[in-house]
């Protein structure tokens, strides 16, 4: 049976589905959104600010050519397209294309962000998009002296989230600034991701926490700081058992087990690499109950006659080195 709801009450989900994205509780807005668009009778911008937010959901677990398909089944739909959902949608659009090394397309999104700019208040999607141009000019260097122009999106990012406290923003810019130094510029790359861990703290983001402290290790072991480089691992490990997020506990189990076998501890570093495997066994179980999930849901639809001729999308591709956001967004 159908349920209804108000414009008033939509904004209060809406809001709450917005923090948890910014806490990457991605799972849980996926679930969310699905049931609302299932068994909610919406209206067709509703509709579209739903998908929009799970559209970033699917990117923050890098299933990128589901998210993609999503944007552009929004894009190609009659229904009312709201700003916010279409700046949400063009931001990740940016990163989906930079994955693949589409500088044309990721250039296109851009500009269009920047359009989109030039009459509305600039918001945290402001931001996203100034780090987005930061890392599009990083990884793709289209042009000449394309890292002096990143860094300059950068700067302007973290100044912009320091200034209206977008954690997410602020957070993610240093980061980007830490990537810019030379290469064995250890102290200042070591201080923007310290100040990007903080960040990244304010925002109770336990994913960005854990891989802060995992490339602070990898700093301190550059170094030959061994002891501090086992402390950020551990920080690391914690952030990962707090969350309880399998993919989370996999990459720390992956990495605690590479850095112990680096420094010769060989019978921990096995017993770490056998926590890695286990957690990506748990990571397959956990995908084939997201897909029995998908299908009876489905199933339910259609015996509902709620939907029609809805397309079988492919199934979600979780290899391990497509889920850290801070691979795909940096690297």
């Amino acid at each position: 049976m159908c349920q209804y709801f108000s414009a008033q009450d939509f904004e209060s989900i809406y809001n709450k589905l917005d923090k948890d994205l910014l806490k990457f509780k991605s799972s849980n807005v996926i679930v969310q959104v699905d049931s609302l668009l299932y068994r909610q009778e919406v209206s067709g911008f509703i509709v579209n600010d739903l998908k929009s937010l799970k559209v970033e959901a699917l990117a923050e677990y890098s299933f990128y050519t589901k998210a993609l398909e999503l944007t552009n089944e929004i894009l190609a739909s009659k229904d009312i397209l709201s700003e916010r959902a279409e700046v949400r949608i063009r931001v990740q659009r940016a990163l989906i294309f930079e994955v693949f090394e589409n500088s044309r397309e990721t250039l296109f999104e851009l500009n269009r962000l920047e359009e989109i700019y030039t009459t509305k208040p600039k918001d945290r999607y402001y931001g996203q998009y100034l780090f987005r141009k930061s890392s599009y000019y990083r990884v793709l260097k289209p042009v000449e002296k394309s890292d002096s122009i990143g860094l300059l999106y950068a700067q302007k990012a973290a100044a912009f989230g320091d200034l209206h406290k977008y954690y997410d923003v602020s957070a993610i810019a240093k980061m980007l600034q830490s990537f810019f130094r030379d290469k064995k510029d250890y102290k200042n790359k070591r201080r923007f991701l310290q100040a990007a861990l903080k960040d990244f703290k304010l925002l109770e983001n336990p994913l960005s926490v854990s891989l802060m402290y995992t490339e602070l290790s990898r700093i301190s072991q550059k170094e030959n700081e061994i002891e501090k480089a086992q402390i950020y691992l551990d920080s690391a490990l914690n952030e990962a058992k707090i969350t309880g997020d399998l993919f989370l506990k996999s990459y720390t189990f992956e990495k605690r087990s590479i850095f112990l076998e680096s420094i010769g501890q060989k019978d921990s570093a096995l017993y770490y690499f056998k926590k890695f495997h286990k957690a990506e066994i748990g990571i397959n179980v956990e995908k084939q109950k997201l897909e029995v999930a998908e299908i009876n849901l489905k199933n339910q639809i259609e015996n509902q006659k709620l939907i029609v001729n809805k397309s079988k999308s492919e199934l979600l591709d979780l290899k391990k080195d497509n889920f850290s956001v801070f691979i795909y967004y940096f690297l």
